[in-house]
């Protein structure tokens, strides 16, 4: 074996100054760091945050058919679906929040100019960073947030630099886009294996907007591998037959693949679709979504691929358990501390609470008429979607609802994509009655909801998801100050949060 020679201290001295970034960098940095350090965080959450800036992109398919949406059936005297009784109203009323421009996940951030939003390409890497933090009931992935820089300011400072010199050229969508593949760190061999004659690339959320002389594509390095890319690919071809044309379409690869394989990472293409991105403010919205989610469970119901299945996400019950043990073991992490900050204070102020809700919701889970459902259930598994959030669905030209980003999809029961749905639009409007009363409907319009479905959705809306997902993220990944702003909001909506789960309960009661 080879001796490891001594680096000449030349040498050291050069690699450092090699390494240093540019003088202009650096000064941005600095500032950067400065305002980074005198920044007072505001309290609106990074879902409004993003909702109030405009954004038109996503990819998915342009469809040629008609969407065949029916129209949506009024609401009379906010009776529940097959019920013969009124919802109940809240001792106080809600006031909804103003309704927002369209909407991006949480985690998300549109392209925007530099020096007033993030540029495209920190966009880009922004929300290839929060992939995987998505709420699902599969088993959590490996975030890619994990894998970036820790000292996040200097990183996102010197995408934003770079994104700025590209874009004082006269013209910024004249930027080759071999340039751009590479920047998103993806393979031109990549492109190659599509066998397109690429004409222009642009940096649109977690994917690359890629057209060609023939169509438009959305192409993304993928978090899935390539048994479930052609799982999904089946999957979305059985609904079409189905009659559900809501879905993306994958982009085949010369060898009739629907993704690519270069140097062991995996990639897939959709075909791109114009539209804009759902608002969960918006009950209108919010009712399309449930629409087109229960359609799509209907519409896979009996499906099964030829070679390979991913796992099925019936045992909620173990799910919530897995939950609450994390969650309990974060308490006594947080108790534990010498030095607590205050997420930790603010996290353990609602300990007793946060216990009960957990507790009281595997009670729900328990139930045995609950569980009986369940395994009848799973003998007729459709899909559910499981990444519910307003950037994965989209308006097309028809103005029907599209389902994008399908990587968490497996067989699993209805409720968990209907109590997804539930809760974030829940959250975004203070726990309004009528929300929830236009989901309902219109789930129920497609297959109607039984009563143990009702109970489902109230065990899982009781457990408390969010305190747990805030708190996994920051103790296991990675601490962010916004985590503490999206805590003290769950605490001030705490008392709706309550008043809507006993109405609910009252509701199924009866």
């Amino acid at each position: 074996m080879m001796k490891r020679s001594n680096t000449p201290e030349w040498a050291k001295i050069l690699l450092q100054e090699l390494t240093k970034p540019p003088q202009f960098l650096a000064g941005i940095i600095e500032d950067q760091k400065n305002k980074s350090q005198n920044h007072s965080h505001s309290q609106t959450t990074a879902e409004e945050q993003t909702s109030q800036r405009q954004h038109s992109y996503h990819h998915s398919e342009t469809f040629r058919e008609s969407s065949g949406d029916s129209g949506q059936r009024q609401p009379q005297n906010n009776q529940w679906p097959d019920s013969q009784t009124t919802w109940s109203q809240a001792s106080s009323p809600y006031s909804r929040p103003q309704d927002y421009g369209p909407y991006l996940s949480d985690e998300s951030v549109t392209e925007a100019k530099y020096n007033d939003q993030p540029s495209p390409e920190q966009a880009y890497h922004a929300r290839r960073s929060a992939v995987g933090k998505g709420s699902s009931a599969t088993s959590s992935k490996n975030s890619k947030a994990d894998k970036q820089p820790r000292n996040r300011n200097e990183r996102d400072v010197i995408q934003a630099s770079l994104a700025h010199q590209q874009s004082s050229v006269k013209n910024p969508g004249t930027t080759p886009w071999r340039q751009i593949l590479q920047n998103a760190g993806i393979p031109l061999t990549v492109v190659k294996q599509y066998g397109w004659k690429v004409t222009q690339a642009k940096y649109s959320g977690t994917a690359v907007r890629v057209q060609t002389s023939s169509n438009n594509y959305a192409l993304k390095e993928s978090s899935i591998d390539g048994r479930r890319i052609q799982f999904l690919h089946s999957a979305i071809r059985y609904a079409r037959q189905q009659g559900f044309i809501r879905g993306p379409r994958f982009a085949l690869s010369k060898q009739k693949r629907p993704y690519v394989i270069q140097d062991d990472q995996t990639y897939y293409a959709t075909r791109w679709i114009d539209g804009r991105t759902v608002r969960f403010t918006s009950n209108t919205d919010v009712g399309k979504v449930a629409a087109a989610l229960a359609e799509f469970h209907e519409a896979t119901r009996g499906f099964e691929a030829a070679s390979y299945n991913p796992p099925m996400e019936f045992d909620l019950k173990q799910m919530t358990k897995r939950r609450y043990e994390d969650l309990k073991m974060m308490l006594a992490e947080a108790d534990g501390k010498t030095n607590q900050g205050t997420f930790d204070k603010l996290l353990l102020s609602i300990e007793n609470q946060l216990r009960k809700d957990a507790e009281e919701s595997l009670e729900l889970l328990n139930d045995s008429d609950v569980q009986d459902f369940l395994l009848h259930d799973e003998y007729r598994a459709g899909l559910c979607h499981l990444d519910v959030i307003p950037g994965n669905f989209i308006y097309d030209k028809a103005d029907a609802v599209r389902l994008l980003d399908l990587d968490l999809c497996t067989f699993a029961p209805r409720v968990l994509d209907i109590a997804h749905l539930l809760r974030r639009s829940l959250q975004m409007q203070e726990w309004d009655n009528e929300v929830a009363y236009v989901s309902f409907l219109n789930f129920d319009k497609v297959a109607a909801i039984t009563h143990e479905e009702y109970l489902l959705i109230q065990a899982l809306l009781t457990f408390p998801y969010k305190v747990w997902r805030l708190a996994h993220t920051r103790f296991r990944i990675f601490p962010e100050a916004a985590q503490v702003d999206e805590l003290k909001r769950y605490i001030r909506q705490e008392e709706k949060r309550h008043q809507f789960l006993e109405a609910l309960s009252s509701q199924i009661s009866k």
